[in-house]
């Protein structure tokens, strides 16, 4: 998979704005979810300041920390970042094959979150997009949205 050969279907815009219908009507689900861990967080920072987590500061910061990050997930990307990562993916496109390697290494972490690499197969296996990325990858042709969040490439 190069970035060379990256191409978005002619439809993608429709597709997306079929996705977040679907996803609108999920919306109150996670909005408890969010509700949920939210009370979560203020629980473990009142328990901490009440001295629950008294010589246990690095769990206390790592349930925080997991319980952030959980919250970061179930945010929505709206259209707007939606239209934004195609047009940052269709501009990288342009100037790919220009750029050192430095740069490409920037584009590329900008991008996503994770790559796994096949070392046997010399290719990309799978990619978990950066926030905002998700719904593009979901309808670009050859990329599969597993349970773990991650695109595996066909």
């Amino acid at each position: 998979m190069e970035f060379r050969l990256l191409i978005l279907p002619d439809s993608w815009k429709s597709e997306i704005q079929k996705l977040i219908d679907v996803e609108s009507q999920k919306f109150e689900d996670i909005e408890g979810k969010k509700a949920r861990i939210n009370k979560q967080i203020i629980r473990t920072m009142e328990n901490f300041e009440m001295g629950f987590y008294e010589n246990k500061e690095n769990s206390y910061k790592q349930k925080i920390g997991i319980l952030r990050e959980k919250l970061l997930e179930l945010q929505r990307p709206t259209n707007a970042d939606i239209q934004e990562a195609a047009e940052i993916v269709l501009s990288i496109k342009g100037v790919w094959a220009i750029a050192s390697d430095n740069e490409k290494i920037k584009m590329v972490k900008m991008i996503f979150k994770e790559v796994s690499v096949s070392i046997r197969e010399g290719k990309i296996v799978w990619i978990k997009p950066q926030f905002g990325f998700e719904k593009l990858f979901s309808v670009i042709p050859g990329f599969v949205l597993n349970e773990n969040g991650r695109f595996l490439i066909d």
